[in-house]
């Protein structure tokens, strides 16, 4: 077992200087958590300038645990030596390779473990893939962190929204496996055909925006839904969002900040549907599906299409309840503006 990891080491290194990238040690650069590598990333080695084809960025390097294997000698009754192999959970050295990818774009990143057996993860946005495919079109957009306020042709937003099938993206990740996941044997790297991944989906989040030309109208109407919803993750009004008529195990409602403003997020098993006023003006719904086989959905990453529509009629059905809210108490606000 350590042999592979020495050799898997060094076949990631031999990748880093043929890319011409650098190789950091997560701890020493920053450190942290919630998505502080992307940023790290994001600002340290991603330009202005739009990337064509694929591009390398960097390779991060840090410790996390992760269920593995470890030897062990024991002895028989008889004194006799003799092996064991265990499975355990033990803090390992993972690599975040991160790139642009040619389909896919913005930063994306392939995670691999060094130790058997070799559990890798792989990220991408899609916002990220949409922003590219509008760039190559030459439809004119406006974004906001990673959220789309303005689009020229809605129309193809809407189509680039369903269009990416999860075949394109398996073909994406092994296209970067087969770079980086090798295992380096003297003067040539390669890897057997018996140590192949299976892909899965681990976590996909399907957003719905509804955009105010207002803040103020928008802050509003987000603090009236609030006071309406905070008690709709009762399960028999998640059975109606989901489309589901067996309960889960557990749900539940949390109430909490994000970005400085409020969240309202509702748990349907592991899976969950949240709302809350993105950058002021924006309210955003979004379904987080984290286990598809719970709504009828399979995990092979090959369909991940089916995922969209799945979290798309969730964030539909949560939206309808949405419109039964009374606005007259401040629709004037808007009125006064519209004169002003």
């Amino acid at each position: 077992m350590r042999i592979l990891t020495d050799q898997l080491n060094a076949h990631i290194k031999k990748q880093a200087e043929n890319y011409g990238v650098e190789k950091l040690w997560w701890n020493k650069v920053d450190g942290g958590k919630n998505g502080a590598k992307s940023d790290y990333v994001k600002k340290h080695f991603v330009g202005d300038e739009p990337v064509k084809g694929n591009k390398v960025y960097c390779i991060l390097e840090a410790m996390e645990s992760t269920y593995s294997f470890a030897n062990r000698e024991l002895l028989t009754k008889k004194g006799k030596v003799y092996n064991k192999i265990f499975k355990c959970k033990k803090r390992v050295k993972h690599y975040y390779v991160y790139f642009h990818d040619e389909l896919l774009g913005g930063l994306c990143y392939l995670k691999i473990c060094s130790y058997l057996p070799f559990p890798c993860e792989f990220y991408f946005n899609g916002h990220q893939y949409i922003a590219q495919e509008l760039d190559k079109k030459g439809i004119g957009y406006k974004m906001k962190d990673n959220a789309f306020v303005k689009v020229d042709d809605l129309d193809v937003l809407k189509e680039l929204s369903s269009s990416l099938k999860g075949q394109e993206v398996l073909e994406r990740i092994k296209y970067w496996q087969a770079r980086f996941f090798k295992f380096e044997e003297k003067s040539y790297s390669t890897c057997s055909k018996y140590l192949e991944h299976n892909w899965y989906s681990l976590q996909v989040e399907i957003c719905s925006n509804t955009i105010f030309k207002s803040a103020l109208l928008c802050t509003n109407l987000f603090e009236r839904l609030i006071d309406k919803f905070i008690r709709f993750g009762s399960p028999e009004s998640l059975i109606q969002v989901f489309d589901k008529k067996r309960l889960p195990k557990k749900t539940k409602s949390s109430w909490r900040k994000f970005t400085n403003n409020g969240c309202l997020k509702h748990w349907f098993g592991k899976n969950s549907i949240k709302m809350y006023n993105k950058i002021g003006y924006f309210i955003r719904f979004e379904t987080t599906i984290n286990d598809p086989n719970s709504l009828g959905l399979q995990k092979p990453i090959g369909f991940l299409q089916s995922y969209y529509w799945k979290g798309l009629a969730c964030n539909n059905r949560f939206m309808g309840c949405c419109s039964d809210v009374d606005v007259s108490s401040f629709l004037h606000i808007q009125n006064d503006l519209d004169i002003a």
